[in-house]
């Protein structure tokens, strides 16, 4: 038994000179080296990246068709950042999914508008139910639908695509957004 603690210590003390040796060439690093460091000299300053993802830019042809500030007044809305923004359903359009939002928009409850404006036209088949909006006006096409996470309206016309997402806590509160929005939505596809 003592011939084991013997070896065992020895082995200890092996592993320690090793470590200890390892260590030997680097620098000492005590918290008095830290404390009495010298702040690096000031320099230009550097931007920050923003944290949320930018709108993506949209060719002259479809800024016609973005809404502005006027369009979303009555709403109540300030601009916001369109980070993390919902992915738009495939129904609607080939490659809809991965279309960066151009314009969002935030409730003071937190609830958010999101615009995708797209050069193409509406998939030919429906992207769910639960909320019909009134024919608009003017537009080739339209489609209407609510999930459970949100609303939308998409409007298409001469080739320009758009579409208006509302997330809200209470599905008959985005409801209520897209059928105000629709109206807004068409009047800047026919103004284009």
């Amino acid at each position: 038994m003592r011939r084991r603690r013997l070896v065992v210590l020895a082995a200890s003390a092996g592993v320690l000179a090793v470590v200890a040796t390892g260590c030997n060439d680097r620098a000492n690093r005590d918290l008095n080296e830290y404390s009495t460091a010298k702040p690096a000299a000031p320099g230009p300053a550097k931007a920050s990246a923003p944290s949320s993802t930018p709108v993506s830019p949209v060719s002259e042809a479809r800024a016609d068709a973005t809404l502005r500030p006027a369009d979303v007044r009555e709403e109540g809305v300030s601009q916001a950042a369109a980070d993390p923004a919902p992915r738009l359903p495939d129904c609607l359009a080939s490659d809809a999914g991965r279309t960066e939002p151009v314009a969002a928009w935030s409730y003071p409850t937190g609830s958010k508008i999101y615009q995708y404006v797209l050069t193409g036209r509406l998939a030919g088949h429906d992207c769910g139910s639960g909320l019909t909006v009134a024919a608009q006006p003017g537009l080739d096409r339209q489609q209407s639908w609510c999930t459970a996470k949100n609303c939308g309206f998409a409007g298409t016309r001469a080739g320009t695509l758009s579409v208006v997402l509302v997330e809200a806590k209470q599905r008959a509160k985005a409801a209520e957004a897209v059928q105000r929005l629709a109206p807004a939505v068409t009047a800047r596809l026919s103004a284009g």
